[in-house]
């Protein structure tokens, strides 16, 4: 029987052999496309105009207070912040915002954070810091401890590999690792989100394969639009850098074309759940279906 850490690493593999056809095949496309969209109309040939900015309807974030949340890998907390300042304000001791970096370093990368861990324990927000999200029971205020959601925004081993695929394979060890750890902390009917951007490379961690490891499959996807979180200020794992972003969110717009001038980054949350009880909730509504007819 071959080893666990052998058929992750088939997985990977494949996962990244795969997303390196698709991305070639791309590229081919690509080259046939390359310059401005032009539309033909007999002897005149007129540049086509840019698409309008997509319109994401009443998007709302997938959250309710009544849920027991832990977040993990949190950078400034300012997600944390945006959530008990406007969906857990009647219940933020039912969230647990934790950090992959020890309290002296999150300080140290992130200058805004100060004041705001003040704030979140002052609500009643629970803290840990020094929390391996793909080994969150080594944390042992945590360990037998369960959620209703687990959250995991903008992911990112942040090792500056600069080999491609040696940085999507990193990315996807944590990942998978991450699902693997979640379980063990979900309630029965509990959720595990990822918030990622829908743009390469992060495309290419092909997050749903790693999912489907660990016996989960997807539920939902949900347009994460910066607005819908207020006072959220997106970090990187090195810390802000002025050099990059300019603006709180700049990076997650970053890619969004005309969508990011109407607020609108090309990010979303991916939720996940239990294979098994997406399939009697599948059953479930095949046998209501049937005694309605």
């Amino acid at each position: 029987m071959a080893k666990k850490g052998g058929r992750l690493k088939n997985t990977l593999l494949k996962s990244t052999a795969y997303t390196k056809n698709k991305n070639a095949k791309g590229q081919i496309i690509a080259q046939v496309k390359k310059g401005p969209s032009m539309i033909a109309k007999k002897d005149a040939v007129t540049i086509a105009p840019p698409p309008p900015p997509k319109k994401r309807g009443n998007v709302k974030p997938p959250y309710s207070h009544h849920q027991t949340m832990l977040l993990v890998g949190e950078g400034n907390f300012s997600f944390a912040n945006s959530l008990i300042s406007n969906i857990y304000v009647e219940a933020p001791e039912n969230m647990t915002a934790t950090s992959f970096d020890t309290l002296e370093v999150v300080k140290e990368k992130y200058p805004d954070a100060e004041v705001i861990l003040n704030n979140l324990e002052e609500s009643g927000v629970t803290l840990f810091h020094g929390v391996d999200a793909s080994n969150i029971s080594k944390c042992k205020p945590l360990k037998g401890k369960k959620f209703d959601i687990i959250v995991f925004n903008f992911p990112h081993v942040g090792a500056g590999i600069k080999d491609q695929d040696r940085n999507i394979m990193a990315n996807q060890e944590l990942i998978a690792g991450f699902f693997k750890s979640a379980l063990q902390h979900l309630n029965p009917n509990g959720e595990i989100h990822i918030a990622l951007k829908n743009s390469h490379p992060y495309t290419n961690w092909n997050i749903k394969l790693l999912a489907s490891n660990q016996d989960l499959c997807m539920k939902s996807k949900t347009p994460f639009i910066p607005s819908m979180y207020p006072g959220y200020a997106h970090r990187r794992t090195i810390g802000f850098d002025d050099r990059i972003s300019t603006t709180e969110n700049e990076d997650l717009m970053r890619g969004a074309g005309a969508d990011a001038a109407a607020g609108v980054s090309n990010c979303f949350t991916f939720a996940f759940w239990r294979l098994e009880l997406a399939r009697k909730q599948s059953q479930k509504k095949q046998a209501d279906g049937n005694e309605s007819e």
